[in-house]
């Protein structure tokens, strides 16, 4: 039975966030001690950290959480039974251990003496029902459907006893896993009372507790001193919403923030010449995708799909739009992801070519609705103008609507687009993470293709018996999604963040989460 590499005789955080080995698997063992994670933050540093994130999280409530840095926000109060470091393993966190009992059957043993910041017991109980959120119809009527399909495996969770439960899978899942993590135990009383209000103001277990929420402005978290896992380094924590990307980078380099994300290419030039700031680029888990709906004209045939995606020139883009900085690949996945496959080359481009395709499948010049947001990505405004340039190019009618997210990820739900630029992280560097939320036919899902083959190769690494043939069986999926084409990618996003030369304990995740319990400030 495999085993994790948290050590036996306590880890820091500092180290778990910096720990670099591959994911395990669901059988895995492993015990986490809280020695060393009780801190005092060194008498020269600041009491605050104040950072500027492009994104408001619009909601800090698990069961609604869709956002990457809404996400990762959300973590610094609450907190899942496991916890995945920068290279994706697992690490218990308010479980302290977990076993497979049987090939259906995982069994968490909860820490005990961890308390909700409002007094709650961290207990069994809890962790029902918090699953139960996503898995009862009509329990939380607002609960996101993403977060239901991602735990599609689950069957149920069972109390054993006060600090066990068992989890019980529909059928062995090689990568039900990798989804715990996304999970953050509510304390059932505060969740019920607060309703609707504890979006706002949730209660949790982690190293700080809310402060003051301000949509479209801020969110300030204050050091939790009766953590679990010790106080954080730095008393006070301020994430600043700041989407407009120049302002965001003024405020850096005036020394209102500490740490800007989302740095975009040309900024990180004129940022890395200053001798106070620091800039650093990893590649991310992300991609750039064109989603496309399969079941309706004319995209309803293959040859339409590729059209589009020979229409446009990748090569171009990643110039025009990243400055160079992304990457191109002919997997739907980036090198970040496991099971990427680097033999694999992206469609040329070749505009006859892509004229043919599109007269063979009959295209009658029917209005094409084209949806994407800003204000999210890298230069997605760029890239947006850049693939209108080339569908016109191509020939389609195309109607281009532009959202605020909220109100675009509403639309997309409802399949009101044929064409949508939209982008995707796979955060904990699976594969399942994406084909299980895009390219099985769910309600949530946005391509509504009909491709038998790709849906047997999902549920078939799924539950297949030995890494060998999880790696055989995605592999032959990236070759069938690339000639299928329900998704086409474009790029492979690179993560720039941009920090004072004073912020220490911080570094980038390949999936775009920032944690700063650890973090200091030098005054």
């Amino acid at each position: 039975m495999a085993k994790s590499n948290a050590s036996k005789n306590g880890i820091s955080r500092r180290q778990f966030l910096k720990t670099s080995v591959g994911v395990i698997s669901a059988a895995g063992v492993g015990t986490l001690s809280t020695a060393g994670f009780a801190q005092s933050p060194p008498s020269s540093a600041a009491r605050e950290l104040i950072v500027a994130i492009n994104a408001d999280p619009d909601t800090l409530d698990t069961r609604t959480i869709v956002k990457t840095q809404a996400m990762a926000m959300h973590n610094h109060v609450c907190q899942a039974l496991l916890m995945r470091d920068p290279k994706g393993q697992l690490h218990p966190w308010l479980a302290e251990s977990w076993r497979k009992t049987a090939p259906t059957e995982i069994v968490f043993k909860l820490r005990s003496g961890i308390k909700f910041t409002n007094g709650e017991p961290l207990d069994a109980d809890a962790v029902k029902f918090t699953y139960d959120n996503f898995l009862v119809k009509g329990m939380f009527p607002s609960v996101s459907r993403q977060k239901q399909d991602w735990i599609r495996a689950l069957d149920r969770v069972e109390v054993v006893d006060k600090s066990t439960v068992r989890f019980v899978l529909k059928y062995p899942s090689n990568a039900f896993m990798i989804y715990v993590p996304f999970y953050s135990i509510l304390p059932p009383g505060a969740t019920k009372e607060m309703g609707d209000k504890f979006a706002l103001a949730p209660v949790g277990t982690g190293p700080y507790k809310m402060g003051e929420y301000v949509p479209n402005s801020h969110l300030t978290l204050v050091a939790n001193p009766d953590a679990w896992s010790g106080a954080p380094k730095t008393p006070r924590l301020t994430f600043r919403f700041i989407p407009e990307d120049a302002t965001r980078m003024a405020a850096l380099q005036s020394g209102e923030v500490c740490m800007v994300n989302n740095v975009t290419p040309d900024f990180a030039t004129q940022l890395s010449r200053m001798s106070t700031l620091q800039v650093k680029e990893i590649s991310a888990a992300r991609s750039m995708y064109i989603y496309i709906l399969c079941n309706k004209p004319p995209f309803n045939k293959r040859e339409a799909r590729l059209a589009v995606s020979h229409a446009i020139n990748r090569q171009a883009l990643v110039r025009d739009a990243m400055g160079g900085h992304a990457k191109i690949g002919g997997s739907p996945w980036s090198p970040a992801v496991r099971y990427y496959d680097p033999s694999l080359q992206p469609d040329s481009y070749d505009l006859p070519k892509a004229k043919q395709l599109l007269a063979a499948a009959g295209y009658d010049g029917s209005v094409i609705k084209f949806g994407f947001p800003t204000g999210m990505w890298l230069n997605d405004k760029i890239v947006a103008e850049f693939l209108l340039s080339s569908y016109k190019d191509l020939g389609l009618n195309v109607n281009a609507e532009t959202l605020d997210f909220a109100a675009y990820y509403s639309n997309e739900q409802k399949h009101l687009y044929n064409l949508q630029m939209q982008s995707y992280g796979i955060l904990p560097l699976h594969p399942d993470f994406w084909v299980g939320a895009i390219l099985i036919n769910t309600d949530n899902s946005l391509v509504m293709h009909d491709d038998q083959k790709i849906f047997n190769l999902i549920a078939e690494a799924d539950k297949a018996p030995d890494e060998r043939s999880i790696q055989k069986d995605y592999f032959e999926l990236q070759r069938e999604i690339l000639d299928y084409a329900p998704v086409l990618n474009l790029y492979y996003f690179p993560y720039i963040v941009a920090q004072s030369t004073k912020l220490r304990g911080y570094e980038p995740r390949p999936d775009e989460h920032f944690f700063f319990w650890d973090a200091t400030l030098a005054s």
